[in-house]
């Protein structure tokens, strides 16, 4: 409760900005959101356009993993491809872009958890359901 209110979102990866749209609703005061596929980017604006908040997000077509860290972020969610190479490497890069006080979440198979600590975060709760898994970072 009160981690959204507010909030400066990063979305990683993306996708058609459903976690963006989300947060705006659950009263976010901005959102930005990296993605890299041209069509994933044009259905994310789409969305954006189609409920209104458009303007209060920032859409970068980039990769997330190659961003320069600002520690901008209230909330930070990564939700990565089930078969990427490293979820350490994942979640190092998302630790530079947190906030003071801010929360790192990582969606992950069940059976692959995230690491225990990156960036001075140290992982606090994992929620899971089925093959999936959210681990939260502070």
């Amino acid at each position: 409760a009160g981690t959204v209110e507010g909030a400066r979102v990063l979305d990683g990866f993306g996708g058609t900005a459903a976690v963006a749209i989300e947060a705006i609703s659950r009263g976010a005061a901005r959102a930005t959101i990296y993605e890299t596929s041209p069509k994933a980017l044009k259905v994310a604006r789409q969305n954006l356009e189609a409920v209104g908040v458009a303007g209060r997000c920032t859409v970068i077509r980039g990769d997330f993993l190659r961003a320069a860290g600002r520690a901008d972020f209230d909330l930070v969610f990564l939700d990565p491809p089930y078969d990427i190479a490293s979820l350490d490497d994942v979640v190092a890069a998302g630790t530079a872009h947190v906030a003071p006080g801010g929360l790192l979440v990582l969606e992950h198979r069940r059976a692959r958890p995230g690491p225990a600590e990156a960036g001075g975060l140290r992982r606090v709760r994992v929620l899971e359901a089925g093959d999936s898994a959210l681990s939260f970072y502070r």
